[in-house]
């Protein structure tokens, strides 16, 4: 969650719009709300515009 380029998240999330995937599951560390919160709401929001629902799984 910490190194995205945000054009590689837009162009992987329509490709798997495209082809049918309407869930992204995200797993995150307790510190990546800290951390990494602008990158978690980056693939969030670019989700949402390809018609994806987002859920977050709690990662160890």
């Amino acid at each position: 969650m910490y190194t995205l380029v945000p054009r590689h998240v837009r162009e992987d999330l329509r490709w798997m719009a495209d082809i049918g995937t309407r869930l992204v599951s995200l797993a995150v560390l307790e510190q990546d709300f800290r951390a990494a919160g602008e990158n978690i709401d980056l693939v969030c929001e670019q989700a949402h515009r390809a018609g994806q629902q987002v859920v977050a799984v709690p990662s160890r």
